[in-house]
């Protein structure tokens, strides 16, 4: 039948043989076409879906990709043998289409041109050339890219069909047939008329063929061009010819050979990764010759800049025709930096100066380079500069090369002044630093120890570096495993272990050593102490408690820290250290600063953390109970300045983890008040967010830390704190003991504010837990307490707790009554939370009462104010009010609305007894809406998280609703089991209302109705 054939150079087709194959679908053609341009090469999943979807992949892009994949896999085999000449296989976090290259005409096409090149034969060339220029088609791609996505992805192809066409002509014309190559050449100069080389061919051919005014008319034309579009005049080599047609004599055969430098070091053989990076210096070099990029490649030492220039440089060196030139500025090097002259020196000899013709000043040394560059198409990679005043003299001034600089710092100075695109080079991702491992240690090896090959990724924080020595360590031990390996860089000298034998520049520590000395003296005492900070990141207000300055002078440091590439900005004003960087830091730290100068170092930060959560928790919650003041053994740092509430809870918010890693730190290896003391401020908080997850981290950590060395007062805090997370997540049979704990400790101390506060929470436990009347005599004990010490607040939060209780047990009035008198408090105290959190239970009692318009307004009014505070807590409460006030005024769909939205955030909340509440709610709309089926579902659903949380009044509710909707359903049975069964826990319990509703069940299924 014949072989494959493929054809991107024009619409995307293939053949087996005779017979075409269906390719699919334009997306599914045009990612056919990507594996074929990138034959034997994987191509990302990423950047398949980036290039299917510019504007932005679907969320179904992956599996729409692998459908494409499967496709094309049948396509491809179909009709074929056993054995089929390519395959497409899934590798890594790719695919990657296998085969013969010289079956795609692109890769023939570039064959083609390489061998031309070589030859030596005029006629051979002229043939193969025109042999390559022949399988073109049309554009590349031609039925599946627009204009602008085929310049992104196709400009090399298109630059070396241009440089083609331009040999092709010079050849022709140097056998003397003009005549040849005329038409094609006016068509290409027509459409290209930025290219010199293209006009000074077309010109030799008209003057040969006899139109020598049309060959001088093209160069006037096209030196009006280059002036008014570019700004250039036209190149030695375009003069040359103009000059030699105006003189009719022996016109250049062809442009003049020059030396074409190809310096460029070897490209690392596992080169991994790394496609949005490349992808953005193909963009960037297929931008408009005018631009003459200048790119600026950043990257902390390690990172793999050299390689990344010598992997792109080589995969586009048909782009730059005239060459590339490399040179090693020596910037982070044991030797001085290259000075400008001597640079330019090497660059000259380069591009084929002889020895004693290169000026021996600076500035006739910049004429020279850039004179012979100026209409030349060169990539030029300057490698490790330590400057920006080192890289200038080296800039081209023409606009045909390309620049990449690579340097440990930023050089922003080349971006203000010079319009340089910067380009950041982070570490690996967890799939990159895999693969790279993979390409060293073999895939058997990585398979057998899947985890341990992941965990290794992670000890060498995605350093290219490190990953290379760690994987030549190990193919150079086969024996050893790799978890042995991890456990031997975990718990020794990683730094020193990540080294090739005596190869001084093959180690970690080596290369973060070359960048440190360069610091100032300053900047390195800050990178040594953030090797001391507590959490994963830290903002320049926590850098300069920790280093005991002023945040202007931290400020400085942190700037030039983040230019050197030690330090990286990951988000506005906070900086991190990646973890090989933060253990050398540790390293230098240990040996540079005395214990007291580091011990200090630290507390002053953790107190700086405790003294900015104070500060914030006064905006944020002022009148919360909280631990007394003590100011003891505080040293004297300043907190962070906020304006107000919303800042404040903007900063607890973007701190949390830190301060969460603060209390388990100081809880461990001390000052332990730190975290019994930051613990107790952040109870506040976490109320209000309701990240229950934290908050039982923090709140253990502090009773552990006040058990150990704390005050009374101190542990008392922390039981409460303890007592209170509980309590929110649901487990309320082991709160009690905590809260009873505070109490015992609160009245030795008579404290009463905490007592007052233990036994509301106690009065709420039993109350939830079915013990009404237990409830009211805890809660009265509270009440007297707050009253006889004047604390308003906590008056208003036990007169809260009465009215709820009191509206359960069917007491409206009293409900009323206690609700409103604790609004009043709390509006008087000036507790906005609690005002509205209160206004909330005022409303669901002045529903119980069956005054519907009062109760929404209040309601209505909570749940505004609980959002604009940002209460996300008692939003979560309110909401179901909300819902079940709407759904008895008839408005069943904003009820139901509001009761899915209550849902879903308290499942957000991981609040289980808001959801449950919601749930009851959003069922009985269903009831109303006939809508039965739905009905039970959420009921049974209520009914087992209420029954998981041990909450009796919402077991109650659940059961009466599940009677109600079996009895409409006529199920009389089921409806009996649960009214019987709500009818004996309301009585038990003192649920009077719930009480009712299920008698009211009963009878009707007694007198044979259908409710």
């Amino acid at each position: 039948m014949g072989g494959m054939r493929f054809q991107v150079l024009g619409p995307v087709r293939a053949w087996r043989g005779t017979t075409e194959l269906d390719l699919g679908s334009p997306k599914q053609r045009l990612l056919c076409a990507v594996l074929l341009l990138e034959i034997n090469r994987l191509v990302t999943v990423d950047a398949v879906t980036g290039l299917l979807w510019p504007e932005g992949p679907p969320r179904t892009a992956r599996r729409t990709v692998q459908a494409y994949v499967s496709r094309l896999r049948t396509a491809l085999t179909a009709g074929g043998d056993a054995q089929p000449e390519v395959t497409l296989v899934r590798r890594g976090a790719g695919y990657q289409l296998c085969g013969e290259p010289d079956t795609v005409d692109a890769h023939r096409f570039a064959g083609l041109v390489e061998r031309a090149r070589r030859s030596g034969d005029p006629e051979v060339t002229a043939r193969t050339l025109r042999e390559a220029l022949d399988l073109w088609a049309g554009p590349p791609l031609a039925d599946v890219l627009d204009e602008e996505a085929r310049q992104r992805l196709c400009h090399a192809l298109a630059e070396t069909r241009l440089a083609a066409v331009e040999e092709l002509a010079e050849v022709e014309l140097s056998l003397g047939r003009a005549g040849r190559v005329l038409a094609e050449l006016s068509t290409e100069a027509a459409a290209h008329p930025h290219r010199q080389r293209l006009t000074a061919a077309l010109m030799l051919a008209l003057h040969r063929s006899g139109r020598t005014a049309e060959a001088l008319r093209a160069y006037e034309q096209a030196r009006h061009r280059l002036a008014d579009e570019l700004g250039v005049d036209p190149s030695r080599e375009l003069r040359a010819t103009h000059l030699a047609v105006l003189r009719d004599g022996d016109a250049p055969s062809a442009v003049p050979a020059r030396t074409v430098p190809a310096l460029l070091p070897a490209g690392v053989v596992d080169f991994t990764g790394r496609a949005e990076v490349l992808d953005r210096l193909d963009a960037l070099a297929a931008a408009s010759p005018a631009a003459a990029p200048l790119v600026v490649v950043t990257g902390t030492a390690g990172v793999g800049k050299t390689a990344l220039v010598a992997h792109w440089g080589g995969r586009v060196r048909d782009r730059f025709p005239d060459g590339q030139l490399y040179l090693d500025l020596k910037g982070f090097a044991t030797e001085p930096p290259v000075r400008p002259l001597d640079a330019l020196t090497q660059l000259l000899r380069a591009l084929g100066v002889p020895p004693d013709q290169v000026p021996a000043d600076v500035r006739e040394a910049i004429d020279g380079y850039r004179g012979r560059l100026a209409d030349r198409r060169m990539l030029v990679v300057l490698d490790n500069a330590a400057s920006a005043e080192q890289v200038r003299p080296l800039l081209p001034a023409g606009p045909g090369c390309l620049v990449l600089v690579t340097s440990r710092r930023g050089l922003s100075g080349l971006t203000a002044r010079d319009g340089a695109y910067r380009v950041h080079l982070d570490v690996l991702t967890g799939a990159e630093a895999l693969s790279l491992l993979e390409r060293h240690l073999g895939g058997e090896r990585m398979a057998a120890e899947p985890a341990a090959a992941a965990e290794l990724a992670r000890v060498c924080a995605g350093l290219p570096l490190a990953l290379r020595i760690v994987a030549a360590n190990l193919a150079d031990r086969p024996w050893e495993s790799i978890a042995a390996h991890v456990e031997e860089l975990r718990t020794g000298d990683r730094l020193g272990k990540l080294a090739v034998g005596r190869d001084g520049p093959a180690a970690v520590r080596a290369v973060f050593d070359l960048s440190f000395r360069l610091l100032a003296p300053p900047a390195q005492r800050m990178f040594r102490l953030l090797g001391l900070a507590v959490g994963a990141d830290l903002s320049a207000a926590a850098a300069a408690a920790l280093a005991g300055t002023d945040l202007d002078h931290a400020g400085g440091m942190l700037d030039e820290l983040t230019d050197a590439h030690l330090v990286r900005q990951h988000a506005a004003g906070r900086y991190a250290v990646h973890d090989l960087l933060r253990l050398y830091a540790t390293e230098r730290v240990a040996d540079d600063e005395t214990p007291g100068e580091r011990a200090a170092a630290v507390h002053r930060l953790v107190w700086w953390y405790e003294r900015s959560a104070d500060a914030a928790a006064r905006l944020l919650y002022p009148l919360r109970l909280r631990l007394p003041p003590d100011s003891g053994g505080v040293p004297p740092v300043e907190p962070v300045r906020l304006a107000d509430r919303a800042a404040a809870a903007a900063w607890l918010q973007v701190e949390l983890a830190n301060l969460v890693r603060v209390v388990t730190y100081t809880a461990e290896h001390g000052p332990k008040a730190v975290a019994w003391r930051l613990a107790d401020t952040l109870r506040g908080y976490f109320w209000l967010c309701l990240n229950t997850v934290d908050w039982l981290v923090v709140a253990r950590a502090a009773l552990a830390a006040a058990e150990a060395e704390g005050s009374a007062h101190a542990r008392a805090a922390a039981w409460f704190n303890l007592g209170d997370v509980l309590r929110r997540t649901g487990r309320s049979r082991q709160a009690p003991e905590h809260y009873e704990r505070a109490l015992e400790l609160a009245e030795e101390l008579d404290w009463t504010a905490m007592a007052a506060a233990a036994l509301g929470c106690l009065g709420g436990l039993y109350r939830s837990a079915g013990r009404p009347n237990v409830a009211e005599r805890y809660l009265l004990r509270a009440l007297s307490l707050a009253r006889r010490t004047d604390a308003v607040r906590s008056e208003a939060v036990v007169l809260g707790g009465l009215g709820a209780g009191y509206r359960e047990m069917g007491r409206v009035e009293e409900s009323i009554e206690s609700f409103s008198a604790a609004v009043r408090l709390f509006r008087q105290s000036g507790s906005r939370e609690g005002e509205l959190a209160t206004l909330a239970g005022l409303g669901t009692a002045w529903h119980a009462e069956g005054a519907l318009d009062v109760a929404t307004d209040h309601l209505v009014q909570a749940v505004a104010g609980l959002r604009e505070i940002g209460d996300r807590s008692s939003e979560s409460d309110a909401l179901p009010a909300l819902a079940a006030v709407q759904r008895d005024r008839g408005l069943l769909a904003g009820a139901d609305l509001l009761a899915t939205e209550a849902i879903s955030l308290a499942t957000r909340l991981n609040d289980r007894r808001a959801e449950a509440a919601a749930r009851v709610v959003r069922a009985s709309i269903h009831l109303h809406a006939h809508r039965h089926d739905r009905a039970i579902t959420e009921y049974h659903l209520a009914l087992d998280l209420a029954e998981d949380l041990a909450e009796p009044y919402l077991e109650v509710e659940a059961d009466v609703g599940l009677a109600e909707v079996h009895a409409a359903l006529a199920a009389t049975s089921l409806a009996s089991v649960h009214a019987r069964r709500a009818l004996a826990r309301s009585r038990a319990c003192g649920y009077p209302l719930l009480r009712r509703r299920a008698e009211a069940v009963l009878a009707a299924l007694a007198a044979g109705v259908s409710r």
